[in-house]
């Protein structure tokens, strides 16, 4: 379907606009611009009411949007899926004008000014088109589409209807933007609503081209979190994957866990930043923890940032001295910040572990908020680890597995595994007074790092 301004271009060619017609000279001005995302097409449309009628323009609008019988609908199918919950019902809101989104989902429709209000629940099912739809309902006194620099001061400021949505979906959901530039004229409007909101800006995010800092400058100031990529090719081959996941969660996470089985280091970081994603909810750490096969216990040493950042080392032989390769080159993560060299006059000083780097063992918001206890939490490592409590279900997924891979007896994983004092924080597995014996798969399991990589934080003790 036509971007902005092509759209602007074939609505001006079907009303016989004169060449030197404002509306045009506004449209041919902002194209010799470098940024082409900046054509003021609420101005181009405004300019048209002075001089045609809403339904004319209206005409011309349906006729450059009407898309042919065989359109291909992929990309409409990937986001109506990810924009399905798990109970089946859709929440989709879009901006375009077309039908394509109508032809893939056969959901309850919302057309502009008729929106979801909120007013007796806190969330809608169904397809929204906030901007209006070619072939919606259609006012002939205001016009049936956002486009002009009048419909959009009705709607987002005089009337306020798709202000007010905004302002409401923002206080109930999380909120990803597909498909729009920071500098679209219609962002412009969502985001000046977006700033209105007392929503929590942590749940806003869109999708941005280009470097990530680029992505950074454009929505960062505006209260959007963006997710910067490279090529368009690559955003819609990530979303379907993205989508399968979505679709089919049980099949995913089993093909994750079977890829595992090889250990961390012959894995990929991208790779392995999807174990670590999986046994960071709670669902995820359920599937590993009940697994018939579990995964190998060379995971820990993944999941443990200080064994990811441990300072590499090398081993010395009779005759020469072998250099091994970095623990983060074999357990590091791809979000995780790459380490500094270590210094060649100090090859032994410590490398530090960044505080904000992911670990498994560090409780996070969603334990806390999956904790039954409302005054105590339980730690699985540091000196907090012997207490009493309860840990999170996630937490308690991750004992077990610990349990199973270090041959721990079957009753009671949690509570020895805490107790027993595997002292994960301190880069070892100490033995405590319950288990005196260290568990040799455990020992398998450093054994089987060191070959590949010398570091004093491999030991097991």
């Amino acid at each position: 379907m036509p971007d902005f301004p092509t759209l602007a271009s074939q609505v001006l060619d079907e009303l016989l606009v004169p060449e030197d017609g404002n509306a045009r000279k506004i449209l041919e001005l902002a194209l010799k611009q470098e940024n082409a995302g900046l054509v003021p097409i609420d101005k181009v449309f405004g300019e048209l009411e002075r001089s045609y009628s809403i339904d004319d323009i209206e005409v011309a609008v349906s006729k450059a949007l009407t898309a042919p019988p065989t359109s291909d609908t992929k990309c409409h199918e990937i986001i109506r899926d990810l924009a399905t919950t798990p109970y089946g019902a859709i929440r989709l809101v879009t901006t375009n004008f077309d039908d394509l989104f109508s032809r893939v989902t056969d959901q309850p429709e919302w057309i502009c000014p008729i929106l979801p209000s909120f007013e007796h629940e806190t969330t809608f099912s169904g397809l929204a088109y906030l901007h209006g739809k070619a072939g919606g309902q259609v006012n002939s006194t205001s016009g049936s589409f956002v486009l002009s620099t009048r419909s959009f001061g009705r709607a987002y400021m005089a009337e306020g209807w798709a202000n007010d949505f905004i302002k409401k979906l923002l206080e109930h959901h999380t909120v990803v933007f597909v498909g729009y530039s920071a500098d679209d004229p219609p962002m412009q409007y969502l985001l000046e609503a977006l700033a209105q909101a007392d929503a929590p800006k942590q749940n806003v995010y869109a999708f941005q081209q280009g470097e990530k800092s680029v992505a950074d400058e454009k929505w960062n100031h505006r209260g959007v979190i963006p997710i910067a990529f490279d090529h368009y090719e690559d955003l819609w081959t990530t979303l379907e994957l993205w989508r399968d996941r979505a679709v089919s969660q049980d099949d995913w996470i089993e093909a994750r866990l079977s890829e595992a089985m090889v250990g961390p280091a012959n894995l990929s970081d991208w790779e392995r930043s999807q174990i670590s994603h999986l046994i960071s909810h709670r669902i995820g750490a359920k599937a590993i923890a009940e697994r018939v096969e579990p995964i190998p216990p060379q995971w820990l040493f993944c999941f443990d940032s200080s064994f990811r950042y441990a300072t590499p080392q090398k081993r010395y032989t009779p005759d020469t001295e072998i250099d091994r390769r970095d623990p983060f080159d074999v357990l590091g993560l791809i979000e995780d910040p790459t380490p500094k060299p270590i210094a060649p006059d100090n090859p032994y000083s410590d490398r530090p572990t960044p505080s904000t780097v992911w670990d498994a063992f560090r409780i996070t918001q969603q334990d806390i908020m999956e904790t039954t206890e409302e005054r105590s939490f339980a730690f699985l490592r540091g000196p907090s680890a012997t207490n009493a409590s309860e840990l999170s279900p996630r937490l308690s997924h991750l004992a077990v597995w610990i349990g199973k891979v270090a041959d721990l007896p079957p009753a009671g994983p949690s509570l020895m595994t805490r107790v027993c004092g595997f002292g994960l924080d301190s880069c070892r597995f100490r033995a405590g007074q319950a288990r005196r014996a260290r568990s040799p798969q455990i020992a398998q399991a450093s054994g089987a790092l060191r070959p590949v990589f010398c570091s004093r934080a491999m030991s097991v003790a």
